[in-house]
């Protein structure tokens, strides 16, 4: 299940520029986001501020792979759909965070290929020529009900606009595939303090884990407020806020291997003022590891929005 959270960073590297580097050209592109609402500079400080009560539902999706860059025998492609349903928690200003529905796909590496459906009707998953299958409630070595019925990650927001993610440890999926919310990607981030001019900028330091690893680094992520616009959804008030982040290279070992991984992040976000959420996010990732003496380029699209 660990495959499902790090098979993207699992066998990766690259020459030439540095995977931050890589990462904001590409989430700078114009086709990166094409139809992205553009942001005007009003020259307005923003105070901005998330309403929890707001945050119901979000669909994450990833795409990426290996393929262009990658040796023949290493390239890959994955896509990834998770759906989450956020509910009141036990203060006014906490979100408790379900996983309503998990769909991979990764094709390309022969028997390591695999499709998987996690839902609230059972786990279905297709490996090798071997179909796995289980229902709520039926023994086996998931415990598919406690997945999807109770809450794996609790979001606190903080008046001064920092969001903190609270892992749940004993929850089945943080067991074996590792907390997505607090890993790599940040999917509701912490806000500036008070008032933010335009071009003003704010950092969210986040512990997140290496590649499918039991490695852990600290990267902080920094945060610009480019413009407001209307929103991807159409909504008319939303303001652009751009990001990037890197980590430093990072040692493990894991089943007798030994790994070194770093990765770059760049992205935009649109901020609702008046619903108080992420309208979308869209973001690049760009990943650098070595390992079994193999190097191959894994880069990533996600996109996060209400659902």
């Amino acid at each position: 299940m660990r495959t499902l959270v790090g098979i993207v960073v699992a066998l990766v590297a690259c020459k030439g520029d540095k995977p931050t580097e890589r990462a904001i050209k590409t989430s700078s592109s114009e086709d990166f986001w094409p139809d992205a609402p553009v942001a005007t500079s009003t020259g307005t400080a923003r105070r901005f501020a998330y309403k929890p009560d707001n945050i119901v539902a979000y669909r994450m999706t990833a795409v990426g792979g290996a393929t262009k860059r990658a040796p023949e025998a290493a390239r890959f492609t994955f896509d990834m759909t998770l759906d989450l349903a956020f509910d009141r928690g036990s203060a006014a200003n906490e979100r408790a965070a379900f996983i309503r529905k998990l769909a991979f796909k990764l094709d390309g590496l022969e028997d390591a290929n695999m499709t998987m459906t996690l839902d609230g009707k059972g786990i279905e998953m297709d490996q090798g020529g071997e179909h796995i299958s289980f229902k709520p409630g039926e023994p086996g070595p998931f415990d598919v009900a406690g997945m999807t019925e109770k809450p794996f990650t609790s979001l606190l927001f903080d008046p001064s606009g920092s969001v903190k993610a609270q892992t749940v440890p004993d929850h089945p999926f943080n067991t074996v595939g590792g907390d997505m919310l607090n890993d790599a990607l940040v999917l509701l981030p912490s806000l500036p303090a008070g008032e933010l001019a335009l071009g003003g900028t704010w950092t969210v330091i986040h512990d997140t884990t290496l590649g499918g690893t039991s490695a852990k680094t600290t990267v902080t992520y920094k945060f610009t407020y480019v413009g407001d616009s209307a929103c991807p959804s159409g909504r008319p008030a939303c303001s652009l806020m751009t990001f990037s982040t890197s980590s430093a290279p990072v040692e493990a070992t894991e089943d007798g291997q030994k790994m070194r991984t770093s990765y770059g992040i760049a992205g935009k976000v649109y901020f609702d003022h008046e619903r108080g959420i992420v309208d979308e996010s869209r973001s690049q990732l760009e990943m650098e590891s070595t390992t079994r003496g193999l190097t191959v380029p894994v880069q990533a699209t996600y996109t996060i929005k209400p659902s």
